[in-house]
């Protein structure tokens, strides 16, 4: 008897080291002949093939080959029958997926059968039996009449639009005519609008119904091109094809595209002086001017009033703790 691990090789009539998982016999040393029950040898591995009537799987519980006269399905995962005639592969149990012989599957999946002799079908019932019609055709009884253009399809048993093609609406009028998006770069749009768009074309982004030109660069608010940045977030100005910070950042919003230095406008707290940069307010001001504050901060006591052209603050009564002009 052999030791764990080992099983005895009737080649060499020794036993042998067989370290290969789920394997009971080895030959050679950890060259597997025979796994256990319900895994199958592939490429000296032993995979789970829990699969009814599976011979071999080439992968975990995918089948490769079944018995007779059962298929692998289409997913691997099954042996199915495939009782159909002209099918070479079912999905499941006689439902077939691909036919032989120019044939085509039926609506049903039940049959192969003849579907040439109809223009604009895509799937038959019977042979040349239409019961699908392809894009941009609609079903009369058996045959397919044609949309006219751009509707790609119609409310079947007549010539009325259903659907547009791009760059149209998405969905017609109530009397079934597509129009043109106005928007630019627009595929599609609203069925209510032809200024709402409802999807944008390629380096396009949707935004409020509009499409905006997505920009390589997050510093970026809009661009002529992804990599041409034509302005810029707060606090930021174009330089070149990119955005640069202003000079007086955080306290400057905006700024000179020709000098990131020169603030034109800043944010809340700060006032812009004589020489285009950003001062900052006292700490219990609100906002400001050059002439002092404008509002104070609500937890404040003060007021501003104005004296000789000039905002000063002033106390309220003694006791209050916010007070009007």
């Amino acid at each position: 008897m052999c030791s764990a691990g080992t099983t005895l090789s009737t080649i060499s009539n020794n036993c042998v080291s067989c370290n290969v998982s789920n394997c009971i016999s080895c030959q050679t040393a950890n060259v597997c002949s025979t796994c256990a029950s319900l895994f199958t040898l592939d490429n000296n591995f032993c995979l789970s093939c829990n699969i009814a009537n599976c011979v071999s799987c080439y992968l975990n519980n995918y089948c490769s080959s079944c018995q007779a006269p059962f298929v692998v399905s289409s997913t691997g995962n099954q042996c199915i029958s495939c009782n159909i005639a002209n099918c070479v592969q079912c999905s499941l149990n006689n439902i077939c997926v691909t036919c032989s012989n120019g044939l085509s599957v039926s609506s049903t999946g039940a049959s192969c059968v003849n579907c040439t002799a109809t223009p604009g079908c895509s799937i038959c019932s019977t042979n040349n039996v239409c019961a699908v019609c392809l894009p941009g055709y609609t079903l009369n009884d058996t045959s397919c009449i044609t949309c006219s253009y751009p509707c790609v399809t119609c409310i079947p048993g007549t010539s009325t639009c259903a659907s547009c093609s791009s760059p149209y609406s998405s969905l017609p009028t109530s009397s079934g005519v597509c129009y043109t998006c106005s928007v630019a770069n627009c595929l599609s749009c609203s069925a209510n609008s032809p200024s709402i768009c409802t999807q944008c074309s390629s380096s396009y982004t949707l935004s409020n119904g509009s499409c905006l030109l997505v920009c390589s660069s997050n510093l970026c608010a809009q661009c002529q091109d992804p990599s041409v940045c034509t302005a810029c977030v707060p606090g930021y100005t174009p330089s070149g094809n990119t955005c640069i910070s202003c000079g007086g950042a955080p306290a400057c919003s905006s700024c000179s595209q020709n000098n990131a230095s020169i603030c034109l406008t800043c944010n809340v707290g700060y006032y812009l002086s004589n020489n285009s940069q950003c001062v900052a307010c006292s700490s219990n001001c609100a906002s400001c001017d050059a002439t002092g504050c404008n509002s104070f901060k609500p937890s404040t006591s003060q007021i501003v009033v104005r004296i000789n052209g000039q905002n000063l603050p002033a106390l309220c009564d003694t006791g209050c703790l916010k007070c009007s002009n």
